[in-house]
């Protein structure tokens, strides 16, 4: 759900559950979670229960519709690390920073 959230508004998701619930979802979907949510809120931290079929098939379609939507995206990978490494090089230079024998503190410039 926080990635569909990120495709149909273009913005980081909410931490709060509640709050995902709130963008566009099949009413079925909506009961079937809902339904989910009022079980794992009564019980332990170790019970189990049987899959939702409902949940399970919305999950498996989003993991397919996502990869494709992911598949789709241009590769904006740099190929090229050489200015990357010599901002890196530059940092290490003029920080000057050397260790005391091992004992992890620090000697100035």
């Amino acid at each position: 759900m926080a990635a569909r959230y990120i495709e149909e508004r273009r913005c980081p998701p909410p931490v709060l559950f509640e709050q995902l619930m709130e963008q566009e979802l099949p009413d079925a979907l909506r009961q079937e979670i809902q339904r989910v949510m009022e079980i794992k809120m009564r019980s332990g931290e170790g019970d189990v229960y049987p899959r939702s079929p409902i949940l399970q098939t919305f999950l498996e379609g989003e993991l397919i519709r996502q990869k494709e939507l992911a598949d789709r995206l241009p590769d904006d990978r740099k190929e090229d690390w050489g200015p990357l490494n010599q901002v890196f090089l530059q940092t290490l230079r003029r920080e000057e920073v050397s260790w005391d024998s091992g004992c992890g503190e620090k000697k100035g410039k």
